[in-house]
């Protein structure tokens, strides 16, 4: 707890405005109401992503306060892909149906991630996303990382012409907020993001490799040398966060 208060603290005096908390699942963390608070209370924006599997009405109502997004994961509208994926046994699109009413109904915004691989890159998921209503729609290219996820991600990953071709398909949506989706290519997501580790330490994800830097030394050195501002802005990586949505 007082490492995870640490992390926090040390980001919003480098001068970080908006914080995510994303996994494996935020939600199985046992002080994640805690973490979200502090971040809120240094005036932060905050947002949660998950699978939705634990996102409960009481979950909901404890976190509503406190978070501004919340961002749930959903890579197919069919059952069985999602299932294939390992969300679940069957039942998650409808679970996150219902989660994303739940969650504009609390005033929370709601953004939904999809990662497009070679199960799901041929899908028209427009009229599940119409059904969603999300202010934001982040799509991404499964990104492959040398060390993490490259002996199970040869049947998965989507070459950039497949990428395309769900870009191509589902592109000409436009959201609640009247903006279209936004894409990010496995390129894209290459030195654009601040990425934090468990224990706090930076992570890296250049050439598609993972380096850790320790916090401490990653203050010291600033920002320049870790993120990209091109990158990142390049990749929409700037945008209205801050306002609340209505309920």
């Amino acid at each position: 707890m007082t490492r995870g208060k640490y992390i926090i603290t040390a980001l919003s005096r480098m001068g970080i405005a908006k914080l995510n908390f994303v996994g494996g699942e935020p939600l199985l963390h046992p002080n994640l109401k805690d973490f979200v608070a502090l971040a809120k209370n240094m005036g932060m924006t905050v947002s949660v992503v998950t699978n939705a599997s634990l996102l409960s009405k009481e979950k909901l109502l404890e976190l509503r306060s406190l978070v501004d997004w919340i961002g749930v994961s959903i890579d197919s509208s069919r059952e069985e892909i999602e299932a294939t994926l390992g969300r679940g046994h069957g039942g998650h699109v409808e679970k996150a149906l219902r989660a994303c009413k739940e969650i504009r109904r609390e005033g929370i915004k709601l953004k939904v991630n999809t990662v497009v691989t070679k199960l799901n890159f041929s899908e028209d998921m427009r009229s599940l996303i119409a059904e969603l209503r999300p202010l934001r729609w982040k799509v991404f290219q499964m990104l492959v990382i040398a060390g993490q996820n490259e002996d199970d991600a040869g049947e998965l990953t989507p070459t950039r012409e497949e990428f395309e071709t769900f870009k191509r398909i589902n592109g000409d949506i436009t959201l609640e907020s009247g903006q279209p989706p936004t894409f990010e290519s496995s390129e894209d997501m290459v030195d654009s993001y601040l990425i934090l580790a468990p224990d706090g330490s930076v992570i890296q994800n250049s050439n598609h490799q993972y380096k850790y830097t320790p916090l401490e030394i990653a203050l010291q050195s600033g920002l320049s040398g870790i993120v990209s501002r091109r990158a990142y802005l390049a990749r929409g990586g700037k945008y209205d966060w801050e306002t609340r949505a209505s309920s």
